[in-house]
């Protein structure tokens, strides 16, 4: 048994073949309170970023997010969304 990690990319695939593009798009508010909800200041967003599969076997993917809002472009994301 090797206590050595496993490779990020397997040895038989190539870099382009692991790395993808993701889409992203959400909306949310803050509030003080559930009751102080409210649709009219919802925030949306709209952004893209790569994904790099880190482990065929497990499904994991590094992600890094920009998007865009109502306010300018935020960093959204580094790391495995779900």
């Amino acid at each position: 048994t090797s206590c050595l990690p496993s490779p990020p990319v397997s040895p038989d695939s190539s870099l382009a073949e692991e790395i993808r593009v993701g889409r992203v798009a959400g909306v949310g508010e803050v509030a003080p309170s559930v009751g102080k909800f409210d649709y009219d200041n919802l925030l949306p967003s709209i952004g893209a970023g790569p994904r790099v599969n880190l482990s065929k076997k497990y499904q994991v993917n590094l992600r890094l997010d920009v998007a865009q809002g109502k306010d300018g472009y935020t960093w959204s994301g580094v790391g495995e969304a779900f």
